[in-house]
């Protein structure tokens, strides 16, 4: 072994020496230095590790505690990170900066009413803290106390004029108080400092829509758009700005922007419901209306202009409508009644067509009862004949006269039925197949008029269905407010 590998193994040895000498307090402090070294580089795993490592060293090291509370909390797991500043809490006693980092992971919580408590212990560790005065008053607006949050605004505007928060928080709660013009006033300070600053554009835009000073609230509304462009609150307080403006296809076309990004946004459907309404579409107001319904709005506005339309429709519209529906349904039925009677005297004329023609051709006896009334007429005019002409013939002449009126008066009967009654018979049958042919054209005839009338019927109420529409599709209804 050379000298020099001698040198280094009895530096080496040295070095482990000094670190078995170290107390597990300093093991536990170096560990926890280099645990917020890789806090502030945003390395959150490597600064639990570190400080489970510190704590097996020490295991009620309150620094290991907070790191890893705080470890926790901006890694996003801010309950496990409340648990551990507890601890942290429960081991020392806190400074101001402790109580504001425990409020903060109270925040993150939404344990509002215990994150406003420890910024209270703040200030009252350290009264001037500007911080621990800001974010109580963020707590304290949350919570809707702006009584209490406008004098710690005021405080922190007057110890810290750039701090726009203040500005913004301050104009929030003169706004509540009614007091939109100071409001106002407060915003346009924040804007002086930061022109950017969407929360001042924002409430700025909001109260000068409630002064009604709609032209600069669409101007502030702009702005606010040009940093926030898919900004859907923005964009329907722009649209409510046009709306105020009479600037109503503006507001249409801002609202239609909204709901592009937001199809469920029940305030955009309400801009664009009176938007529509104004422009006299109404039917796409009556169902921007439904849709914002639909979509859980609550907006006594939105509900007097439903009101208000349907109302307009009911008076326009729905008779006309519910008459044409009736005429249209006994259409169908009219037309159905024509072709039966039409079907009914096509097949009587057939048949009477056939009977003429079967009459013609055969001896009235073949039909009953013609034809048994014409038998009954033939031997009644024999009997007759023969007592009449033919039995005193008969003793008055000769055997041959007698044979001759025998046989010659039944042909004489036949001639008479066959020519007279015969003819008369077939007459009668064919005038009765006539006169129902005659009922059945004016039956088909009362069928077509009445098809006829309720035809036209049909149409006025289409056209005067059409016209009420047209009248209430551009008829322009004003929402209130």
């Amino acid at each position: 072994m050379c000298a020099s590998d001698s040198a280094d193994g009895e530096s080496k040895r040295m070095r482990f020496a000094h670190l078995e000498l170290r107390t597990p307090a300093q093991k536990a402090n170096d560990l926890c230095e280099q645990a917020r070294r890789w806090l502030g580089r945003g390395e959150f795993g490597r600064v639990v590790t570190l400080c489970d490592e510190a704590l097996a060293q020490v295991e009620d090291c309150a620094e290991a505690f907070r790191l890893r509370a705080v470890a926790l909390h901006r890694s996003g797991d801010s309950s496990e990170g409340l648990r551990y500043f507890e601890r942290y809490i429960g081991l020392v006693t806190p400074s101001a900066d402790a109580w504001l980092q425990q409020g903060e992971i109270l925040l993150a919580l939404g344990d509002l009413s215990r994150a406003e408590k420890s910024f209270a212990s703040a200030l009252s560790i350290d009264p001037d803290s500007c911080e621990a005065k800001l974010r109580r008053a963020r707590v304290l607006l949350a919570k809707g106390d702006f009584g209490d949050a406008l004098p710690l605004f005021s405080e922190i505007a007057d110890q810290r004029p750039e701090e726009t928060s203040a500005w913004v928080g301050k104009g929030v709660c003169l706004g509540e108080r009614g007091e939109q013009a100071a409001a106002v006033g407060c915003y346009d300070r924040a804007l002086a400092i930061d022109p950017k600053n969407a929360d001042a554009l924002y409430n700025r835009a909001a109260t000068l829509a409630e002064l009604s000073r709609w032209q600069e609230a669409a101007a502030c509304y702009g702005s606010l758009l040009e940093l926030r462009p898919r900004d859907v609150e923005a964009l329907v307080g722009k649209a409510e700005a046009l709306l105020g403006m009479k600037d109503h296809e503006g507001g249409l076309q801002v609202s239609k922007a909204a709901l592009g990004i937001d199809g469920g946004n029940a305030d955009a459907w309400e801009t664009k419901a009176v938007a529509t309404a104004a422009l006299g579409r109404l039917d796409e107001s009556l169902e921007a209306c439904r849709k914002g319904f639909a979509a859980g709005s609550e907006s006594e506005r939105l509900a007097k202009l439903q009101d208000r339309i349907e109302d307009l429709h009911s008076r326009l519209v729905a008779p006309v409508e519910a008459a044409y529906e009736k005429a249209r349904r006994a259409l169908p039925a009219a037309e159905q009644a024509l072709r039966t009677a039409a079907e009914q005297l096509s097949s009587a004329e057939s048949a009477a067509s056939f009977r003429r023609k079967d009459i013609q051709s055969k001896p009235p006896w073949h039909y009953a009862p013609e034809g048994c009334l014409a038998w009954a007429a033939g031997v009644a005019i024999w009997f007759f004949l023969m007592l009449v002409i033919g039995v005193p013939m008969s003793h008055a002449h000769s055997a041959g006269m007698s044979a001759l009126m025998l046989f010659g008066l039944p042909l004489l009967s036949w001639i008479v039925v066959k020519v007279g009654i015969g003819a008369l018979l077939q007459s009668i049958a064919a005038g009765k197949s006539e006169s129902d042919l005659s009922q059945l054209g004016r039956k088909v005839q009362r069928a077509e008029s009445e098809e006829e009338q309720v035809r036209a019927q049909v149409t006025d109420l289409e056209h005067r269905l059409a016209q009420a529409r047209d009248q209430f599709k551009t008829t322009r209804v004003e929402a209130d407010g």
